[in-house]
C-alpha cells in the first residue's frame, strides 16, 4: 500500500467509496459533482495554487498490486472562514437554593463557533474489504506526518469530528429528539445537505437558546459524545496520538469533537 495525493482521475473510486460509506460520514457525500470539485481543490492545494487557509489536502490509499484506491482521508486547513461552523458545547447549568437543600446540575447544550479557524482532520474512510492489518493506521497517520512536515500551513489547534451514533437504517435518536423539531428533515437528508455544503439553513433554523438535555429523550441523551459502532477504532487511534475530547459535539448526531495542539516551540506536531 502507498499513500499519495488524491487526483481527479480517482473520481470513480472515490464515488464508489462514498456510496459504501453510508449515513453519517458527512465530509464524504454521495455526490459525484461535489467529490470532483474536492479532488480539483486538492490538486490546487498540493501544488500551492491556493491561499494556505483555503487548502484541502485529500489523500488516497492505493494498492500497489492492483492500482485501486481502497481508502481516503483529508485535512481541511481551516474551517468556518467562509461558512459559520457550529458545534454544541456540553456544559452544566447549576441551580441551588441552600435554605431548601437544593443543588442541581443540569447538562446543557450551548451553540458555539469555537472551532472557527482551526484545522480539521476529516473524510477518513476505508473500504471494508481492506480493514485488516495496518491499512487504517496508515491512512490516518499519513495526515499526522503531513502536519509535522508543514506546520506553517495549519492552525496550532487540530480537531476531528467523530461520527455520532446512528443505527443501520440511519436512525439517529439525537437528531430525531432535537434537530428534526426545527428542520423538519430526516437525518439522512440533513446529513446529505450538510455534506454538499448547504449549511446556511442551520443558522436560520437552529435554536440559539441553551438546550437542557433532560428535555430530550433518554435515547438521545445517551447518544451525546458517543461514536458510531464503526468509528471506535478511529477514535482509539487518534487518542493514542494525543487527541482528547474537548466538550464539543456535532449538532446533528452529537458525535464528540476531539482535539490536539502543535508544540509551540517545535517544527513537529505535538500529536505523535
Amino acid at each position: 500500500m502507498i499513500i499519495r495525493p488524491a487526483v481527479s482521475t480517482d473520481l470513480d473510486s472515490v464515488v464508489e467509496l462514498a456510496r459504501s460509506a453510508g449515513i453519517g460520514v458527512t465530509t464524504l457525500p454521495d455526490s459525484r459533482e461535489i467529490l470532483a470539485e474536492r479532488l480539483r481543490l486538492a490538486e490546487r492545494s498540493f501544488s500551492a495554487r491556493l491561499p494556505p487557509e483555503k487548502a484541502y489536502y485529500f489523500f488516497a490509499l492505493e494498492s500497489v498490486e492492483t492500482g485501486s484506491v481502497l481508502g481516503v482521508s483529508a485535512i481541511q486547513a481551516r474551517v468556518g472562514l467562509d461558512d459559520v461552523w457550529y458545534n454544541y458545547r456540553v456544559a452544566n447549568t447549576v441551580n441551588a437554593f441552600k435554605e431548601m437543600g437544593i443543588h442541581r446540575q443540569t447538562p446543557t447544550l450551548y451553540l458555539t463557533n469555537d472551532m472557527t479557524n482551526c484545522t480539521e482532520l476529516c473524510t477518513l474512510f476505508l473500504n471494508p474489504k481492506a480493514r485488516s492489518g495496518p491499512n487504517g493506521h496508515l491512512l490516518s497517520k499519513c495526515r499526522m506526518l503531513f502536519l509535522a512536515e508543514r506546520p506553517d500551513l495549519f492552525s496550532e489547534k487540530v480537531f476531528a469530528e467523530m461520527r455520532g451514533y446512528s443505527d443501520a437504517s440511519g436512525h439517529s435518536p439525537f437528531w430525531e429528539s432535537l434537530g428534526q423539531k426545527f428542520f423538519k428533515l430526516d437525518f439522512p437528508k440533513a446529513d446529505y445537505l450538510t455534506g454538499l455544503g448547504n449549511k446556511g439553513f442551520i443558522a436560520e433554523l437552529m435554536p440559539k437558546n441553551p438546550i437542557y438535555l433532560p428535555f430530550l429523550s433518554e435515547d438521545a441523551q445517551r447518544c451525546v459524545a458517543q461514536v458510531h459502532d464503526q468509528t471506535g477504532p478511529a477514535l482509539a487511534l487518534l487518542k493514542r496520538e494525543g487527541f482528547n475530547y474537548n466538550g464539543l459535539v456535532d449538532i446533528f448526531d452529537a458525535g464528540p469533537v476531539i482535539e490536539a495542539f502543535f508544540a509551540p516551540d517545535s517544527n513537529s506536531a505535538g500529536i505523535g
